[in-house]
């Protein structure tokens, strides 16, 4: 999964971290389904 994440999303708070990562999987789910629909 590193190849899909641009380098603005190297930035890493442990505050944010964890809900950072579910905005991501969501954003990474939505990539997948929109993949599969094509």
């Amino acid at each position: 999964r590193k190849c899909m994440q641009p380098k603005d999303f190297n930035f890493k708070t442990p505050e944010n971290d964890k809900r950072f990562q579910k905005k991501f999987e969501k954003m990474a789910k939505e990539l997948q389904r929109q993949k599969t629909n094509l």
